[in-house]
């Protein structure tokens, strides 16, 4: 009897094994915008138990679809990489489950494509909209900024990285009609592993997606940052750096559904301008004093922030980033206020304004004739430390290599016509940065000088550097 039984549970089994075989089969659907997506679908059975083990047993079809190649018009065929999967279900889960766009790219400037499953449908299809990518010309974007030391000879370097961790959305720039979301150049869906500059070549920076709308960008180990302070001993803000990126593009790519409904919207991240004479991606290092008082930037930096290459804003504006735009780069720095001051919140360590939070290196001490290096560590930022923001707005331009179509589209979804939107905030990746280098020379202070000796160390939670500030006396 027993033996009997075991063969009967074995025959059974082989039963469920085989009934959730699977073949591979080959579809093709028209996409709107022209052309046809070939791809190859899979359907296998699961089952589940309406309650706890003891109900009715209830089968239901997993749908998985691979193997994407988008055929033009003209005949040409592209392989797209990307997978998404179907579950119909009915009694023991949702009667269906449909599954975001599946976006399908060989690269933010040529080709992407949106597909959707219809669960449930026999034969497995789905719907396909043909993207429309273009780009805007934001006159700048900030990049880090990086905290002076005291010591006419003191330095601080960032060995691995100077934008330790900036994360970026530009969704406020669209109006609340448009579906923003990301696309990682060159990739599908959401979730890049730490992309080059999309479209362009650039040694110094990556940039990968943090969250459903950002993206983080940071600098590589291609290259050492070391800067000293101008002149005198005491600790002066106006030596602070800020990086400014002078010559940046926003690839976007639509998928309009029609001219005056939403457009589903994805940021393909960032790229360069090659139409700029340095033919780079040109980062550069602004003091905070040179902002505030343009007077005093070099005649050569002076040459570049005019950027003659670029076209005129949407405004009617010139392409220069002017001495009013100097002073909007300056709010990067919360100590362009000379009222600021750094206020520990209820935490014990994040200042009120989310900006700052202590770490936990020890102290730096500014002795006369003593002279001390530091190696410094990133902190898991607290949740009060996650709200800090920087938004700036600025004009930017369009320029007519975008299609007819995607100009459309685009000056119809935008909030406001003639500006761009950046916010820069907490990284959620910052917790995979932590091994990344900083050391900081100190040489100590040569008379006169009677300021402090003894300072706390920081972290900037929107750009991922340190700052470092006097120890409140006792």
């Amino acid at each position: 009897m027993r033996v009997a039984i075991a063969n009967g549970c074995l025959v059974l089994l082989t039963f469920a094994l085989t009934s959730s075989a699977a073949f591979a089969t080959q579809a093709t659907v028209s996409v709107s915008g022209g052309g046809t997506l070939t791809y190859t679908y899979t359907t296998q059975q699961g089952s589940c138990e309406t309650t706890h083990g003891r109900g009715t047993l209830i089968y239901y079809d997993i749908t998985y679809y691979t193997g994407f190649s988008y055929t033009s018009t003209s005949g040409g065929v592209t392989p797209l990489s990307g997978t998404v999967k179907t579950v119909a279900l009915s009694g023991c889960g949702p009667s269906s489950v449909t599954p975001d766009p599946l976006i399908l790219s060989s690269s933010p400037a040529s080709l992407s494509v949106s597909f959707v499953a219809v669960p449930g449908s026999e034969p497995p299809t789905g719907t396909a909209t043909l993207g429309v990518a273009g780009f805007i010309n934001p006159k700048y974007k900030i990049m880090g900024v990086v905290y002076t030391v005291p010591g006419e000879q003191s330095y601080v370097q960032y060995t691995d990285t100077t934008m330790m961790g900036t994360s970026t959305s530009t969704s406020s720039s669209f109006s609340t009609g448009v579906t923003s979301s990301l696309e990682v150049c060159g990739g599908a869906g959401v979730g890049g592993n730490g992309t080059s500059i999309c479209g362009t070549y650039s040694n110094s920076f990556t940039q990968e997606s943090d969250t459903s709308s950002s993206f983080a960008t940071s600098q590589s180990t291609s290259f050492i940052n070391q800067w000293y302070p101008l002149d005198g001993p005491a600790l002066d803000h106006g030596n602070d750096v800020i990086y400014v990126w002078v010559n940046p593009q926003a690839w976007y790519t639509m998928y309009p559904t029609s001219s005056t409904g939403t457009t589903p919207l994805f940021w393909n991240g960032y790229t360069y301008d090659e139409t700029d004479d340095s033919n780079n991606m040109e980062v550069i290092p602004l003091r905070l004093s040179w902002c505030q008082n343009p007077s005093l930037i070099p005649t050569g930096v002076q040459g570049r922030l005019l950027r003659a290459w670029a076209p005129n804003n949407t405004d009617g504006t010139g392409p220069a980033i002017t001495d009013q735009d100097l002073l909007n780069i300056t709010a990067a720095d919360p100590f362009s206020n000379p009222k600021y001051a750094v206020t520990i919140g209820s935490d014990g360590k994040t200042t009120t304004d989310g900006r700052f939070t202590q770490t936990t290196n020890g102290e730096l001490f500014y002795l006369q004739g003593n002279n001390e290096t530091y190696n410094w560590s990133y902190s898991t930022t607290d949740t009060e430390g996650q709200g800090g923001k920087n938004t700036y707005v600025q004009s930017f331009a369009i320029e007519v290599k975008n299609s007819a179509s995607w100009i459309a589209h685009i000056s119809f979804d935008w909030k406001e016509s003639t500006s761009f939107t950046w916010t820069d905030q907490w990284n959620e990746l910052m917790t995979q940065m932590m091994s990344q280098m900083n050391s900081v020379s100190i040489h100590g202070w040569t008379p006169p000088y009677s300021g402090p000796d003894e300072f706390n160390i920081y972290q900037d939670n929107v750009y991922g550097t340190f700052m470092v500030n006097p120890v409140p006396p006792t």
